[in-house]
């Protein structure tokens, strides 16, 4: 299993909740080449809490930041270069979304599918060594994270 749902953990505090609905975003930069849809950015305070800098503290540098996914989007199958690891809390209670991992079988093209599911303002560790992607199906409702990843240094 590359996720684990950190049920020992504390719920997300609600005061991270309303700034992901309301705080202005930035897409990302465009690469050469690249044309599928990707997550929108925005800078999140949460590296300040307690609960960052016991991370911290633990992994040494992380980032905190919101992530956010358009109505009918997709976030197309990456593994992630300058980090090792995510945590994840939803922020946005919505159907229709889908986080997936999967790693390669020995059959050419057939991989091994995991479906992460994540639980409003509830901690999920993250493999991000491993191929994801997020998939937001619904057709009028953004999905929204906050996540702490830990650099790979």
């Amino acid at each position: 299993m590359h996720f684990y749902n950190i049920d020992h953990f504390p719920d997300l505090p609600m005061e991270f909740v309303t700034p992901a609905l309301t705080t202005q975003f930035f897409d990302p930069k465009p690469e050469d080449n690249y044309t599928k849809i990707r997550a929108s950015m925005a800078p999140s305070d949460f590296r300040y809490t307690k609960f960052a800098q016991d991370v911290i503290a633990e992994f040494g540098n992380i980032k905190c930041g919101y992530m956010r996914f358009e109505p009918m989007s997709f976030y197309d199958w990456h593994t992630d270069i300058q980090r090792s690891c995510t945590i994840n809390f939803l922020v946005t209670d919505i159907p229709n979304i889908l986080t997936m991992i999967r790693t390669p079988t020995p059959i050419r093209m057939i991989y091994d599918i995991e479906n992460v599911e994540p639980k409003f303002r509830r901690p999920v560790l993250l493999d991000t060594t491993v191929e994801h992607c997020v998939v937001n199906y619904n057709p009028t409702q953004i999905r929204c994270i906050l996540g702490i990843s830990v650099d790979n240094d």
